[in-house]
């Protein structure tokens, strides 16, 4: 646990600068308790610099500032005027310009704090008389605790340039902390390309600043789709048309945290490789003209096939999606895009198209729209909940007016999801499965009129994921040759923004689904898309050998990101210790068994700040973060398939018959492989294969 602990500090400087390091100018880290060779305007700035730790003298932590002067336009003390801890409630805005300077080296690098709002918080350049914005501090909500970031001005060397801290949010934790500014031959922590202040259209339109960042921050994931910058969480609006597969996604433009939310947009042509676009659908004013905006909440898309909507051009097919608008009560609007998903239009200016459903659950969302071809209609299946729990669905032939024919009681969740798979590969055979947030699933028939689950011999439903941090999978609709692609979000809470990244949350690895007749009946297999193999770069087998001798081969492997599976007809139990991560299989229960550890850390930590409470507040959370996941034999043989990425560990049992998903940060030195327990036990076959990044096509 120390380990995972740790690494949650990995961007937060030390008191000493790197060697190689100098201030660029005479004050540049502001230690003369003045600000000589720098022109201050506005009131933000009238009170500065900032005199000693202030979050200390607040008894809340530390600023984590070099030296004793810094920049803090929240605070209230200059060591004249105000006292120690004194705050100015985040009002003032101002600008603080350097005096101008040559870039001699090829970072510049100082600590950053402050509010997340991208636009109107920046340290940035002054070049050739155009100003350059550069690095934000990304930390959910404010950071009074500074940060060692980095500006690439590799590009700029030689070049006269001033130093910029700019303060124009006027928003709650509009303020921003700054200090200690030097030319470097190394960079710190997260590295930001300055860039010419874009022009955008309004505040929600933030994805021009995102490329101020690349992907290659220490423990961002390779291999797993994340947001460039921002918040990211369920996947929405997942269709395939032409050649692309489009990934919308729950999306905070404005910070690291759980905000007025719009669809984030992306496309893939292999699944693999993924390039980030504009926003596809932003907030906007609520439509009975009451105070505030409607947040775009989950939901789907899919192909105008026979272009009912009447908006087609020339042959690019209409691609028309439903989603979720916040309000007291939610209703569900439409948008559609004319351009292959690049850009979308609000229809009917975002009105209801499925109005709210009185007299049953206010937060009505998600809805999951799909065409129904034996009858040419489209459905849409959403919770609506109410006494009955129900989940609803409607149908249109025009995608605008819908009409309600069934509810199905006791299947009200978030995010649901119904696909049509064929079992066994027949295609004369095929069912219909009905899944939620929660990784539950069933088996049925649906003939557009009704449903019928199958359920199990208990009236149970059943699980696909067994793990700590899988929720709110989605399957793209319109997939060639009848393909389910799936994906979901791997829930966190404070991994990455701990570790001061620039984006937060993750998405999954992508399966493809199945349906598969086993002795306990049909069951829903789910295995990593094919196209991952792109990413392989060196690949190891071994057949037919025991773990002793396994392991003196493994001992050669040094791999980051791994693909790896390993056959074997049981005879005891084992641990597969993969760079640290411990998967254990359990022969007499017949489970694997893994401990997420940076989440166990988090909890341990949480329950000891609990453990000052008074007794009569006291709520500790119990959860130990290990979970077992099924590993029944299958003609007496058992595969387990592992996928490690740097902030995940993701475990299919059986071709995918099972799996288990976890957030957990992956000691970054820890590149061993080993089997441990019983030397003699034999494996029928262990492959393990190395992945490259799959940001490398980004620039």
């Amino acid at each position: 646990m120390k380990m995972k602990l740790a690494i949650f500090a990995i961007t937060l400087a030390g008191t000493t600068a790197f060697a190689g390091s100098e201030l660029l100018f005479e004050n540049s880290d502001f230690e003369k308790g003045t600000l000589e060779n720098w022109t201050a305007e506005g009131d933000a700035m009238s009170m500065q610099p900032t005199k000693g730790d202030q979050l200390a003298a607040r008894k809340e932590g530390t600023s984590n500032i070099q030296g004793e002067y810094w920049i803090g336009t929240a605070e209230k003390y200059d060591g004249k005027s105000g006292k120690p801890g004194a705050m100015r409630h985040h009002a003032p805005t101002g600008k603080l310009l350097s005096k101008e300077f040559t870039i001699t080296k090829p970072y510049i690098t100082f600590r950053i704090g402050g509010g997340p709002d991208y636009q109107q918080l920046n340290v940035g350049l002054i070049v050739d008389g155009k100003e350059l914005v550069g690095a934000a501090d990304t930390t959910p909500r404010s950071s009074d605790t500074l940060t060692a970031v980095s500006l690439d001005v590799k590009s700029l060397m030689g070049k006269k340039t001033q130093l910029i801290i700019s303060d124009q949010s006027k928003v709650r934790f509009g303020y921003i902390s700054a200090d200690d500014f030097r030319a470097s031959d190394e960079k710190i922590g997260v590295v930001y390309t300055p860039i010419e202040r874009p022009k955008v259209k309004d505040s929600d339109s933030t994805f021009p600043y995102y490329k101020r960042v690349g992907y290659d921050q220490d423990i961002r994931p390779q291999f797993h789709f994340t947001s460039r910058m921002g918040w990211l969480n369920d996947p929405n609006g997942l269709v395939y048309y032409d050649g692309e597969w489009h990934m919308y996604f729950q999306h905070y433009a404005k910070g690291n945290l759980g905000g007025t939310k719009s669809w984030g947009n992306s496309v893939s042509t292999d699944l693999v490789h993924w390039t980030q676009l504009p926003h596809a659908i932003t907030p906007y004013a609520k439509v009975d003209g009451s105070k505030g905006a409607h947040a775009i909440w989950s939901g789907s898309a899919v192909v105008d096939k026979f272009n009912a909507l009447g908006k087609q051009k020339n042959d690019v097919k209409t691609l028309f999606a439903l989603y979720s608008a916040t309000s007291e009560k939610f209703f569900q609007a439409g948008a559609y895009s004319t351009d292959r998903g690049r850009t979308w239009t609000k229809v009917n200016d975002g009105k209801p198209l499925i109005p709210h459903q009185e007299g049953l659950y206010k937060g009505q969302r998600d809805p999951r729209i799909f065409y129904y071809a034996p009858g040419k209609f489209y459905v849409t299946i959403m919770m609506v909940g109410g006494k009955d729990r129900a989940a609803r669905l409607w149908k249109s032939t025009d995608l605008l007016n819908w009409k309600q024919f069934l509810d199905i009681p006791n299947k009200s969740a978030e995010c649901l999801d119904m696909y049509c798979l064929p079992v066994d590969g027949d295609k004369n055979n095929m069912k219909w499965v009905i899944s939620s947030a929660q990784t539950f699933y069933e088996v049925g028939d649906f003939d557009g009129d009704k449903w019928t689950g199958f359920g199990n011999k208990d009236k149970k439903v059943f699980r696909f994921d067994h793990g700590t941090n899988y929720y709110a999978a989605q399957t793209f609709t319109n997939g060639p040759d009848g393909r389910v692609v799936q994906v979901g979000w791997m829930n966190t809470r404070d991994l990455f923004t701990k570790a001061k990244m620039p984006f937060t949350q993750q998405m999954s690895t992508l399966v493809d689904l199945s349906l598969r007749t086993t002795p306990d009946g049909i069951r829903m297999f789910r295995n990593p898309v094919k196209e991952i193999e792109s990413l392989y770069t060196k690949s190891e087998t071994l057949k037919n050998i025991s773990a002793k001798e396994a392991n003196a081969k493994l001992a050669s492997l040094s791999p980051e990101l791994i693909d790896m599976t390993v056959e074997f007809a049981p005879s005891g139990s084992f641990d597969l210790n993969v760079r640290g991560e411990k998967i254990t299989y359990n022969a007499k229960n017949k489970v694997i068994i893994f401990t997420n550890m940076t989440r166990k850390a988090r909890i341990a930590a949480k329950n000891a700040e609990i453990a000052k409470l008074p007794k009569e507040k006291q709520k500790y959370e119990k959860d130990d973060s290990t979970r077992h996941i099924p590993a029944p034999t299958v003609d007496g043989k058992v595969i387990i398939r592992t996928l490690i990425d740097k902030a995940s560990v993701e475990v299919f049992i059986n071709n995918g018959q099972v799996a288990g998903s976890f957030v957990t940060l992956i000691d970054k030195d820890n590149r061993k492989i080993a089997i441990e327990g019983d030397d003699a036990m034999k494996f029928d076959s262990i492959i393990v294969h190395e992945l490259k990044s799959a940001w490398d096509h980004v620039k």
